[in-house]
């Protein structure tokens, strides 16, 4: 079940797509709810960075585990077995397409 805190919600409208009933409504703010305060602003904003500062970290995380996998020659086990059955499934599409 999906649950909006409405004192975080900025209107910026991402919930929406994900929710799978299609439940959430966006009804204008009145009165002191359609203001938002130095401090709200302030926490959003945090929260943003904070955001931006995990994926990047994640990103660079990534990135240099598969520099390292790629320094030490580590290759996937599996690499030629896929190889093989994506170009068995290749085959059978050309095989297919000439067959019609």
């Amino acid at each position: 079940m999906h649950t909006v805190v409405t004192e975080l919600c900025s209107g910026c409208d991402v919930c929406l797509p994900p929710c799978p009933v299609d439940c959430i409504e966006m009804v204008p703010a009145v009165g002191a709810d359609a203001i938002w305060g130095q401090s709200r602003a302030d926490a959003a904003r945090e929260r943003f960075e904070r955001r931006g500062s995990r994926h990047e970290r994640e990103r660079r995380e990534r990135a240099e585990r598969l520099a390292a996998a790629g320094a030490q020659g580590e290759a996937d086990p599996d690499a030629e077995k896929k190889r093989a059955i994506i170009q068995a499934a290749i085959e059978r599409a050309r095989a297919r397409r000439q067959g019609t």
